[in-house]
Parts: structure tokens; sequence; C-alpha cells
């Protein structure tokens, strides 16, 4: 690798790390630092401590650089819909401005659905709606918001309430599918408890038999013992018996 030499020669070398597919991520990371640490430690360990995008993040990040375009009409959605919710817009201006928006938001997941399906990752209920969720938070997470459109995002976003909230925000189908999705994730984990449960009482069936057995194997070993002290017992008697 070559040695990044200045600001923008870092910036260059990052914008290939977030380009690279997301299992050898850790290992450019890891490359690039080790190029940086011997004139500028510093910038090294920022790198070292780069996060590995989330598997959506990266979908986004792979989108924002592939679908710039897409991406620039959630932005300019975001901010019509927030100029329209600062100067009192009527309820069905706000209405359409949502519509549109989400109608931008549900192309840019089904694009990176796309992007993930082709890199081999599930398509999931579950991870169009982090995609979803994601997209619709850069209105309200200025850092999250930049770091997707340079292409660097590394974690899923949650969307504020005051979004949620809005009226023109409410997309019901998407909020049953976020409840379904987690009643599946309350009830996934209570399975995962009642098997760790089930697996620890099995293992101390499992001790608590290999234990009976021992104990009846000592009994046995003990009786046979006792049998023949008692034989050596009389055999004893009668040769002490004139």
């Amino acid at each position: 690798m070559t040695t990044p030499g200045n600001e923008s020669d870092v910036e260059g070398a990052l914008d290939r790390l977030y380009s690279v597919p997301m299992e050898q991520f850790t290992r450019e990371r890891d490359a690039l630092a080790r190029a940086l640490r011997s004139h500028d430690r510093e910038t090294a360990a920022r790198v070292k401590s780069l996060r590995r995008p989330t598997v959506t993040a990266w979908a986004l990040n792979r989108l924002a650089r592939e679908s710039p375009g897409e991406l620039a009409r959630l932005f300019d959605a975001d901010a019509a819909l927030a100029r329209s919710q600062r100067e009192g817009a009527g309820r069905e201006a706000l209405a359409e401005a949502g519509r549109a928006r989400r109608e931008i938001i549900r192309r840019l997941v089904a694009s990176a659905a796309s992007i993930l399906a082709a890199a081999g990752h599930p398509d999931s209920p579950a991870g169009r709606d982090r995609l979803a969720q994601s997209l619709s938070a850069v209105a309200i997470d200025g850092e999250g918001g930049e770091a997707l459109a340079r292409g660097r995002l590394t974690r899923d976003l949650t969307p504020s309430s005051l979004w949620e909230s809005a009226p023109a925000e409410v997309d019901p189908a998407m909020e049953r599918r976020q409840e379904l999705q987690r009643t599946a994730e309350e009830i996934a984990a209570e399975v995962r408890r009642l098997e760790a449960e089930a697996s620890a009482l099995e293992a101390e069936a499992d001790r608590a038999d290999r234990a009976a057995r021992a104990a009846r194997s000592a009994a046995t070993e003990a009786r046979r013992k006792a049998i023949k002290a008692a034989e050596r017992a009389e055999e004893a008697a009668r040769a002490a018996d004139p």
C-alpha cells in the first residue's frame, strides 16, 4: 500500500477504505493504519479506531457512491418537509411532502437491498426496516447525514421521536412491520433463554445421572467387598473353633 503523504491523500485512502467489500474492511483499515504510523501516529490511531460499518450502513455507503443523485433527492425532500413544517404549511401540503419523501426512501431501500443481495447478504424485512430508519434519520442526524453523504456511515441511524410522530411521516405499514419485528425479536430472545435453560438442565441431569451411576457402581463394589469380608470372617471363625 502506498503511504498517504498529506491530508488529501488520507481522505482519498479513507474513501477507498469505505468502498471495499465489508469483509475486507478490518484488514484494509489495519493496513492503512500501519502505513500511516511511521510518520503520523495520531492519524494512524484515528484510522485504527474506525468501526467497521454495519451491513446496512455498508449498503447505504455503496448506494451513496453509486447513486449520489438519488441520495441528494432525499436530502432535498428532507429540507422541503422541514421547511413546510417550519412555515406552518397546511396538513395536505405536509402529507404530500411526506408521501414524496417516503417514496424516495422506498426506492433507496430497494436499491440498497439489491446491493446487499448482490453481495450475498439475505434480503429481509428487518434489514429493509433498518435501511428505511437510517434514511429517515438523516434529516435530523447531522453527523449521520454527513457521513452517509460521504459514503462513510458506520452505524444504523434511528429517527427522532419528533419526526416519527409528525403526521406526514406516519407509515402504518412500516410501523406494523417494526412492531412485528420487535415482537419476533422478543420471542426469539425468549426462545434463546429457554433453550439455554434447557441445555443447563440437561447438563445438570447428565451430571446427576453420571453421579448416580458412579454411586450404584460404588455400592455394588461395597456389597461385593462386604460379602468377601463376611466369608473371610466365617472361615476365620471355623478355624478358631476347636
